[in-house]
């Protein structure tokens, strides 16, 4: 069975405590892969956005799993996904994939040639790949993350033709992106972009800062722009060869727009 990223990308868009996830779990996320994410689901059933759909649907078994990891490369057909404090229904398999359990709470999903590997990689002693490492510690603050390795040219490698000069120049600038948000009564998020120089940093945060205004005039009423309208304590902020944005968005506010959008839908 062919795994889409949509809507386990889509998952992001929403209690094992980060402490408690097995070390050996950092393992898993292999040296070629380029994005990771994860979501803490006890937490996240919790949410407005738990309602929303693609979310543990996106998962088989997702409903049994406390906490979820997917790690791979969206050029390839299936990534490796991670469930932890998770037990297997009765009377099902594997969903037409290779499921196989690590120790008594922990199973992996994929195909045989990622399975494999992870496997190998649990029971191995090799140090933690970079990512890996962006992972966990974004695990031990937020409940919901991800972090992708030269974003713009995972993105630019799905078009059928080059980059123009330019745009791949502006493509090369951006080195990592990665983010996350806590859940709560506010939403507490924030995106971090590693550019390839701190001037090149500085410009993204201007960019950053002139963004949401242009997004506003552009859509007035849009999805984008009811977010915009009530996300708070927007900042944008560049340090050496970092750029952070960050902002909160009331849980309560966030609910009546997913209630409205639904219903949009609908009529």
């Amino acid at each position: 069975m062919q795994t889409s990223w949509k809507p386990l990308l889509a998952l992001l868009a929403a209690n094992l405590l980060p402490a408690q996830i097995n070390p050996k779990v950092w393992n898993l996320i292999g040296p070629d892969d380029k994005i990771v994410f994860g979501v803490d689901l006890d937490r996240y059933r919790h949410t407005a956005l738990s309602s929303a759909d693609g979310g543990e649907a996106a998962l088989p078994f997702g409903g049994t799993a406390r906490y979820a990891i997917t790690a791979g490369d969206p050029q390839k057909e299936q990534p490796l996904r991670i469930l932890l404090g998770f037990t297997l229904p009765d009377g099902q398999r594997d969903h037409g994939q290779a499921l196989t359990m690590l120790d008594a709470t922990t199973a992996i999903l994929g195909d045989e040639e990622h399975v494999r590997d992870g496997v190998a990689r649990w029971n191995g002693e090799s140090p933690l790949s970079e990512l890996a490492t962006e992972a966990r510690k974004l695990a031990e603050s937020d409940d919901a993350w991800f972090v992708v390795v030269k974003p713009l040219a995972l993105a630019n490698r799905a078009q059928p033709a080059a980059a123009p000069k330019h745009l791949a120049e502006v493509i090369d600038v951006v080195e990592q992106a990665a983010g996350g948000v806590r859940f709560g009564a506010y939403y507490r998020a924030h995106l971090d972009v590693h550019a390839k120089t701190s001037d090149d940093a500085y410009s993204l945060a201007a960019l950053g800062r002139w963004l949401p205004g242009l997004i506003q005039a552009m859509a007035p009423g849009g999805r984008e722009s009811r977010v915009i309208d009530m996300a708070e304590n927007l900042a944008v902020q560049a340090v050496g060869r970092t750029v952070t944005l960050s902002f909160e968005l009331p849980e309560d506010k966030l609910q009546e727009l997913l209630k409205q959008m639904k219903s949009d839908i609908v009529e």
